[in-house]
């Protein structure tokens, strides 16, 4: 049984949108990656990764927009990271992307997407179910960005 994720879609698409450059960057483009994933040679949850391979760079590629979300909630299993205050100390910890201003780029995105969403409520539901609902989230502005 998986802990109940309680993250909302609203930082996962702040960083979605700023490792995409709003949807238009070529690793998002050619490998599905929405997240700046590396391929997870090393990650626990490696076995569980939606990966299907690593791009010249090491960068994840994925199948679809979706097995790149799927793969992120493996990544947040991963480091038992369940909630906002535990993504967002996480991301202000420096051991999510090198830029030394990442979560304050992602804190002033995520200030700018939560209207875009779907519907804003918190996710109380298994990571699994939660794959679904933030996949739902972001695949609509995915769709309405191209």
């Amino acid at each position: 049984m998986h802990p109940t994720m309680t993250v909302t879609a609203h930082l996962p698409l702040a960083q979605a949108k700023l490792e995409t450059g709003n949807f238009t960057s070529n690793i998002y483009r050619t490998n599905h990656n929405l997240f700046g994933m590396m391929y997870p040679a090393t990650r626990a949850s490696v076995g569980e990764s939606t990966a299907i391979a690593k791009d010249a760079k090491g960068f994840a590629m994925f199948k679809s927009d979706f097995d790149s979300i799927r793969d992120y909630f493996f990544w947040l299993k991963n480091w038992s990271i369940s909630t906002n205050a535990e993504l967002d100390a996480f991301l202000a910890s420096g051991k999510y992307a090198a830029a030394k201003n990442y979560h304050q780029k992602v804190t002033e995105m995520a200030a700018t997407v939560v209207p875009e969403l779907i519907d804003p409520k918190t996710f109380l539901v298994a990571a699994a179910i939660g794959t679904v609902a933030l996949g739902a989230g972001v695949a609509a502005v995915v769709k309405a960005s191209k």
